[in-house]
């Protein structure tokens, strides 16, 4: 998506319109704070159809450095997430080979637990 050209047009738009003494309105958002806002805007509402309501259970994996809060890559993009959300993350720990621990056997615990919920 990042080359269509309506997505080209618009985040050039946005930088040509920004603030500065170009005579852009200020407070606008840059091309690529507008593209970066629309991906966190997609990632909230793919996460939102996971869970419906409180009796919903799911699993939602990020398997992106990015979305960390600690490590060499994280950008700490948590913050950018609903924070219905936020409260229910768990950081897992990755080794130089990738994820470490029992990653499934983390998930078949999730869902037990969860289906034996009322």
């Amino acid at each position: 998506q990042m080359n269509d050209p309506v997505v080209v047009a618009k985040r050039r738009w946005n930088d040509a319109t920004r603030g500065g003494s170009r005579g852009g309105t200020a407070g606008r958002l840059s091309g690529d704070q507008w593209y970066e806002l629309q991906a966190h805007r997609a990632v909230n509402q793919a996460l939102g159809r996971l869970l419906r309501h409180g009796r919903d259970y799911g699993a939602l994996i990020l398997l992106d450095a990015r979305w960390a809060q600690r490590g060499q890559k994280a950008r700490n993009l948590r913050a950018k997430l609903s924070g219905w959300i936020q409260r229910h993350l768990v950081d897992w720990p990755c080794s130089a080979t990738g994820l470490s621990g029992n990653v499934f056997g983390r998930l078949q615990r999730h869902f037990e637990d969860a289906a034996r919920r009322p």
